[in-house]
């Protein structure tokens, strides 16, 4: 199956310290569609260190993801916006503030878990969706995946690109995208890795097979 969308390559930071993944993602990173900052105990003023540290090291602002960090968007116009299902009544006006501010180039993406809650972002005006886990994942232990079946039900039902997360290998990508995924997104796979960036090439090898990689 064609993919609907330019495919999608997404690598999530880790719970680790900072010293730990932003080496990774200096060299991973032209291999990605977006290197995500997912960091749920730093403050704002962490978070734009870490940012900075990347642009340091080369990292395009236009490579790097934020996680429900609206406040930093207005200064760095990163490439992705990340939030969640409590945040998503507040797209409407986060857009609206954007446009306000020559903001154009930012993407918002909602992380869903069920098909009512991607019709549900998508009509509030999501960008994409990160979708799952779809298969067994370690940062979900004991959580059941939503599997394949799912996604597929997901991908024919809304209208943005859906990027699937939770659990994959190279070798899961010809189910997802004849699925109707428009990528994925991955931690441990490529984070944890002996080798980073040769499992980050992996993943973008297999991608690339189906299209071009945004």
């Amino acid at each position: 199956m064609k993919p609907e969308f330019e495919l999608e390559l997404h690598v999530i930071s880790p719970s680790s310290s900072p010293s730990d993944w932003i080496p990774i993602f200096s060299t991973l990173w032209p291999y990605t569609t977006a290197v995500h900052i997912r960091d749920k105990i730093s403050n704002v003023k962490e978070i734009e260190q870490f940012i900075n540290t990347l642009i340091l090291h080369h990292i395009p602002v236009s490579k790097i993801g934020l996680n429900r960090q609206e406040d930093l968007v207005y200064e760095y116009e990163p490439a992705i916006l990340q939030i969640g299902m409590k945040e998503l009544y507040q797209i409407e006006s986060l857009k609206s503030s954007m446009t306000r501010r020559g903001i154009t180039k930012t993407r918002i993406g909602v992380s869903v878990h069920s098909l009512q809650e991607a019709k549900q972002a998508e009509h509030l005006g999501a960008d994409f969706l990160l979708y799952g886990h779809i298969y067994p994942s370690s940062s979900k232990p004991g959580a059941a995946p939503r599997g394949v079946v799912s996604l597929q039900r997901v991908c024919m039902e809304v209208h943005i690109p859906v990027i699937a997360i939770g659990g994959i290998k190279p070798t899961d990508i010809d189910e997802l995208v004849n699925a109707g995924a428009s990528g994925i997104a991955v931690i441990s796979g490529v984070m944890n890795a002996a080798d980073p960036l040769g499992a980050v090439q992996e993943y973008h090898q297999a991608l690339c097979r189906y299209g071009t990689i945004k």
